[in-house]
């Protein structure tokens, strides 16, 4: 288990979370905050279900689209040239 907050524990292993996870699960997992999260979701670019009110975000699609992201160059490699 890893420590998500002082509140909150999850698991440290992506395939230890349930098949559907919450934003702040998400949030845990990219190490980003929660409303990024729904910001993500709300533009396309993070796989979500909404379930009526709730967004759910599958386990199978974050880790397929963690899988087949390409890398980003930094600000700083680019203006080397």
């Amino acid at each position: 288990m890893a420590v998500l907050n002082e509140w909150e524990i999850v698991p440290a292993d992506l395939e230890d979370f349930p098949e559907t996870l919450v934003a702040s699960e998400v949030a845990g997992i990219l190490r980003i905050p929660v409303f990024r999260v729904y910001e993500l979701a709300r533009k396309g670019d993070l796989p979500c279900i909404k379930l009526g009110r709730q967004v759910r975000f599958p386990k199978r699609l974050l880790r397929e689209m963690l899988e087949t992201a390409s890398p980003v160059k930094s600000a700083s490699s680019q203006h080397r040239a």
